[in-house]
């Protein structure tokens, strides 16, 4: 009896509903099929809806198949809420270990084991709990060029080395101010962009610590917005993602660069051919020059002395190349022979 309470649901890394067994709608009242492709988020009292973010949040920081638990009130049709606990893990990319690309878990009814001090303790369940000192930080701010906070989590301490009596209300300094000077723009212009067209937004972007560290975050966060209309500030949270940007960096490098030489492989070669041909088609005042070269004896050499001293000398050849060459140039190593 108890296995049919329990509501098997999956998300997209975004946290928006993908999968939900039928016994969803004894749980909320609503059908399965028409809350496919809503935010788990959604369905979460307004005042659990930032709790349940930070959860989703924290889900795509947590290692392989390990379980984050979560309770919250959850709408139910019929205008009230349901306690219902969360159990849900990230799952991966089988091509790449680094990318989640959904979680998976199970909702279970737990009103009736939340009463009177039970009660009173999961309402004093704050998102400090939650997220600890983990890199996640639930906010509040105004919509103004500090991005002056009223209200941080002790998730900033970890995010940006800053506590929240540092950040709130621009006592230290403003949270502005930790944004990569090159991103400052950006960040604005989009967050502008979703807030006039009262639409969440989702942003990525370098953050300086207290440290003097550079990391790179994401944030995700929508306007609130008065029954007149009228723009009262903004929620979200941030989340760091520097280890996934790294993993994503070393996989682009990985391929359109040699690994043995660091050169640019055949198809970063051919892609800067195809821009140089393009550049100069139709102009007379453009000019280039491919040339190819090729180790003589290379499989020889290899055969005779092994794959790990015909690398050395390939790695050699394109030391002594790039020396002769001009910062406009481009050397490949073409193959393992071949350089152009």
């Amino acid at each position: 009896m108890r296995s049919q309470w329990r509501v098997l649901l999956r998300t997209d890394p975004w946290g928006v509903l993908t999968f939900l067994s039928p016994n969803w709608h004894r749980l909320t009242g609503f059908g399965a099929r028409e809350s496919i492709g809503v935010p788990l988020s959604d369905y979460a009292h307004p005042e659990d809806r930032a709790r349940c973010q930070a959860y989703i949040a924290l889900l795509a920081t947590l290692p392989a198949e390990e379980e984050a638990i979560m309770d919250l009130r959850c709408l139910h049709r019929d205008g009230g809420s349901r306690w219902i606990e969360i159990r849900a893990h990230p799952t991966f990319a089988h091509h790449d270990p680094s990318v989640v690309v959904e979680m998976a878990g199970a909702a279970s009814d737990i009103t009736g084991r939340v009463k009177s001090e039970q009660l009173r303790g999961a309402n004093q369940r704050s998102l400090e709990s939650l997220i600890g000192n983990l890199p996640v930080m639930v906010y509040r701010c105004r919509n103004d060029h500090d991005w002056t906070m009223d209200y941080a989590s002790t998730g900033s301490v970890a995010l940006t080395g800053y506590s929240p009596e540092d950040i709130v209300n621009n006592k230290t300094l403003p949270y502005a101010r930790l944004i990569h000077t090159y991103d400052r723009q950006r960040i604005w212009n989009e967050v502008q962009s979703a807030l006039g067209d009262n639409r969440p937004f989702d942003v990525e972007y370098r953050l300086i610590t207290r440290g003097n560290k550079e990391k790179w975050v994401r944030e995700q966060g929508k306007g609130i917005f008065s029954t007149n209309g009228d723009l009262l500030g903004i929620e979200g949270y941030i989340v760091d993602i520097s280890k996934s940007k790294l993993a994503e960096r070393r996989l682009t490098r990985r391929s359109l660069y040699d690994s043995r030489t660091g050169l640019p492989n055949v198809a970063l070669f051919v892609d800067r051919l195809q821009c140089a041909v393009s550049k100069c088609a139709g102009t007379h005042d453009c000019s280039f020059i491919l040339v190819l070269l090729e180790l003589d004896r290379f499989a020889d050499l290899q055969s005779k002395y092994g794959d790990a001293l015909a690398n050395r000398v390939a790695a050699e050849t394109s030391r002594r190349l790039l020396e002769i060459l001009d910062s406009h140039s481009t050397l490949s190593r073409m193959t393992q022979k071949r350089f152009g």
